[in-house]
């Protein structure tokens, strides 16, 4: 929002402050994006790895002055430790990074070390992600209609509520996978899925009332952010009158 300058200088600068929250022999890196790496020389004990994140998380809290700008940001910290991933290169950055998307869930200014059961969560995570599109084809999508109810108890309407039971994965709560697949870029093609069926379910459910009803679906933030989304659900109507 402040242009591409104000970002760069802002990297630059946080880097900056970071180095003088490490000790001699520490080396800090820039990963890509506002993604660093710091690497810890002479295998500092816990209480000093929890001192040099607190001493991070503290002094990169305090506004920056770029440009006229004062800008505010945020860090969250992932930890590992080199012998986790017996010295391998790639699976210790891993392991830090699955650490850091640990700490972002819980809210930023935390550190979060990480700790193998970590690992079996975020294979969950991928294997959901990776699920997602197959069940859409294999139908084990379902929607429940939970009902709306006047105070003279006649039914006024309908909300459309999504559950998934995997052939792989057993029932998959909402609560799991709806973020899943708006982190992975997912969630328009399970929308899509939703919205045509409430359209294909819509006559059938009108029938069983004797007025008028209403049928609600719930969109994701991610979906609203659709430029097609509204063509796509104007085509429907029209298909299915």
């Amino acid at each position: 929002s402040l242009g591409h300058e104000t970002g760069d200088q802002l990297l630059i600068k946080v880097c900056e402050r970071a180095k003088t929250f490490l000790r001699e022999g520490d080396i800090i890196s820039r990963l890509g994006g506002d993604e660093f790496l710091i690497l810890l020389h002479n295998e500092p004990n816990d209480m000093m790895i929890f001192e040099i994140s607190e001493r991070l998380v503290r002094g990169l809290s305090i506004p920056f002055d770029i440009n006229s700008w004062e800008v505010q940001v945020g860090v969250s910290i992932g930890i590992a430790k080199a012998s986790d991933s017996n010295f391998n290169l790639s699976e210790f950055v891993s392991n830090a990074d699955i650490a850091m998307y640990r700490s972002k869930t819980a809210g930023r200014g935390t550190h979060t070390v990480f700790v193998p059961e970590m690992m079996e969560d975020n294979k969950r995570k991928l294997l959901i992600a990776s699920s997602i599109i197959s069940a859409i084809k294999s139908n084990e999508f379902i929607l429940y209609y939970q009902t709306k109810v006047a105070p003279d108890e006649t039914i006024v309407g309908y909300e459309a509520l999504l559950r998934w039971s995997s052939d792989s994965l057993g029932f998959v709560s909402p609560a799991e996978f709806i973020p899943i697949a708006e982190q992975s870029g997912k969630i328009l093609p399970v929308t899509k899925w939703v919205i045509e069926r409430v359209c294909k379910d819509f006559e059938p459910l009108c029938s069983l009332n004797d007025s008028k009803v209403t049928i609600s679906v719930n969109l994701s933030a991610h979906d609203i952010k659709s430029p097609q989304l509204v063509m796509f659900i104007k085509n429907l109507f029209l298909k299915y009158n």
